[in-house]
């Protein structure tokens, strides 16, 4: 479980890492939901510069759903991966047949 959790936060890093240099206040189309999110927030009575901390936000909250799903993905395919490679081990693993009787009387 450990190894998971640990194998899940590294790859949220790396791929927040990855994603965020889609980000950028030079691309139109993030300078277009920047605007977006703040016009909705300034039409829901929030101030300009409130308005404009909240759209960040929301752009953020968004790049993490992005990067949970996509490390998720990653996580669920290396352990599915993980016991596949353990079937084989399982199957050449042979069962002990039990011949004699168990004493009870031994305590």
């Amino acid at each position: 479980m450990a190894i998971v959790s640990t194998y899940l936060e590294r790859n949220i890093a790396i791929n927040r890492v990855g994603l965020l240099p889609n980000i950028s206040l030079y691309n139109p189309e993030t300078v277009q939901c920047i605007q977006a999110f703040t016009q909705n927030f300034v039409s829901k009575g929030f101030p300009l510069e409130q308005a404009r901390q909240q759209a960040y936000a929301s752009l953020e909250g968004i790049l993490m759903k992005q990067v949970s799903i996509i490390t998720y993905s990653q996580v669920f395919s290396a352990l599915g991966f993980f016991f596949i490679a353990c079937l084989p081990l399982a199957l050449l693993i042979k069962q002990v047949k039990v011949t004699g009787k168990i004493s009870m009387d031994a305590h």
